[in-house]
C-alpha cells in the first residue's frame, strides 16, 4: 500500500476544504444543467418530468395561424428564461407574466372562464420537486466537483 506523507496528506485537505468553500464553479455547472432541461422541454413539448404537453386547444390553433410548436409562438416566453448563480445558489426564471399560468396550469380569460392546461417547462413541481433526472446529474456534479480536487 503507498504510502502517503503527512505533508502532502494536509495539502490534499486543505485543498479539498478549499474546493468545497468554492462552488461557484460547481453552481455554474448546476445552472447550465438546468438550463438544458428547460431547454429540451421547449423542443419536444414535454415537462421536465417527461409527460407530454397537452395538445393546443382548436381556439388557440385558429388565433394562431401557422403555429408549429406549443409556447412559442412570437418566443417571447422560451427567450425569456434566464439564470443566474452565487457560490450558494443556483436559479432560473423568467419575467413574463403568463409564463406562470404555463408551468402550473389555471384559469384564464375573462371571467376565468378558459381552463389552460400545465405545460411545465422549468424543471420544478407545484411540490417543490425536481426531476429524479435533474437530481441525479447535479449529484453527479457534486462529485466531479468534489473529486476534481484529488486529480489536479
Amino acid at each position: 500500500m503507498p504510502k502517503i506523507a503527512l505533508d502532502d496528506f494536509i495539502k490534499e485537505m486543505n485543498d479539498l476544504e478549499s474546493a468545497l468553500k468554492d462552488t461557484e464553479p460547481l453552481m455554474a455547472h448546476i445552472v447550465n444543467t438546468l438550463a438544458l432541461f428547460t431547454s429540451q422541454s421547449f423542443e419536444k413539448e414535454t415537462s421536465p418530468f417527461g409527460e407530454k404537453w397537452k395538445p393546443l386547444s382548436s381556439v388557440t390553433l385558429k388565433k394562431s395561424k401557422g403555429l408549429k410548436k406549443k409556447l412559442v409562438d412570437k418566443g417571447k416566453l422560451v427567450n425569456s428564461i434566464h439564470t443566474s448563480h452565487t457560490t450558494k445558489s443556483a436559479s432560473i426564471g423568467t419575467s413574463v407574466v403568463y409564463a406562470r399560468i404555463h408551468q402550473f396550469g389555471g384559469k384564464a380569460g375573462r371571467n376565468h372562464k378558459v381552463i389552460i392546461p400545465a405545460r411545465p417547462f422549468i424543471p420544478i413541481s407545484k411540490e417543490d420537486k425536481i426531476p429524479k433526472a435533474l437530481q441525479e446529474e447535479i449529484q453527479e456534479l457534486a462529485m466531479e466537483h468534489i473529486l476534481g480536487v484529488f486529480l489536479k
